[in-house]
Formats: structure tokens, sequence, C-alpha cells
């Protein structure tokens, strides 16, 4: 039986995950947000690390537009990735990879949030993160971030889906 998060902290803790957040900068999204769909007992505790490069870039481009990012899909169990039709290396299996929605925004507009997040260069707690290590994958009515190449991941990784 794998270890989990769920283990060593409590499923209802927003203290701990208020000190986490802190200490790595998220201001825009709360813990609840970034579960999605699971629970701290879903989530392995050797993936808890993948997220938070991730989700620390979806943060401060929240800031970049100045517009409310909603998380639609984080981790993903590989039976709900199967439901779901996603593909069998995704990365939201590894919970690396974050598919969000902005209000209102088109497709060309989505585009738009593809070429910003193409020109970041972030330093986060020493690793890089930078067009050489993102997916991105646009949408009709959402987009798709990952860190994939601080997993050691081919990137970069860009794609539109029509």
């Amino acid at each position: 039986m794998q270890t989990r998060i769920a283990d060593y902290i409590p499923s209802n803790s927003p203290a701990f995950s208020q000190r986490l957040f802190d200490f790595i900068g998220i201001r825009h999204f709360t813990f609840q947000e970034v579960l999605y769909h699971n629970t701290l007992e879903d989530i392995p505790v050797p993936l808890w690390f993948n997220i938070l490069p991730t989700l620390w870039l979806l943060d401060e481009l929240r800031s970049d537009l100045n517009e409310p990012v909603y998380i639609v899909s984080s981790y993903r169990s590989p039976e709900y990735n199967r439901k779901v039709g996603g593909k069998s290396g995704s990365l939201h299996l590894s919970f690396n990879a974050l598919d969000c929605i902005i209000k209102n925004y088109s497709s060309k507009e989505y585009r738009l949030v593809a070429d910003l997040l193409k020109s970041c260069d972030l330093d986060f707690f020493g690793l890089k993160i930078k067009d050489s290590s993102l997916g991105i994958g646009l949408y009709p009515n959402f987009f798709h971030i990952d860190t994939r190449g601080l997993l050691g991941r081919k990137s970069p990784s860009f794609w539109i889906e029509k």
C-alpha cells in the first residue's frame, strides 16, 4: 500500500495547507481548488511535490493576467484518467498538470496566455521554469499547463486541440 499525505496530516488541515502555500508564495489558489475533485487520501505522498512548480507558475500567471483562473482538473487516478479519456502518459497521473479556464476567454485569448507562458523565465527554489520545461495545451474551452521538463519528461511540448 502506498503512503499518502493524509497518513501524516488530517484531511481537514487548513493550517497545513495555508503554511505550505504561504511558504511557496501561492496567493490566488486554495488547497481545495488544487485538489479539485480529489481528497488528500487520493493522492500518493511522493506525487505532492510534482504539482508545486506548476501551481506556482499558474499563480504567477494569475497575477500577470489580473483575472481569476479556475482549476478544472488536477490529479487523476489511473481509473479516473481512463474514464475521462486521458492519455496513458498524462501528467495528471503524476500530479504535475493542471487544466484551467478563464471565464469568457476565447481560443484566441488562450493563445495569448500560451504566448505569455512561453516567455516565462522564473526561478522556483532553484528550479528554472522556462518555456523549455513546459507543456502547454490549448483546447477550445480551457488550457493545460505542466512543468514536465522538471520531471525529466520530453519538453517543451505545445499542442492545440480543436
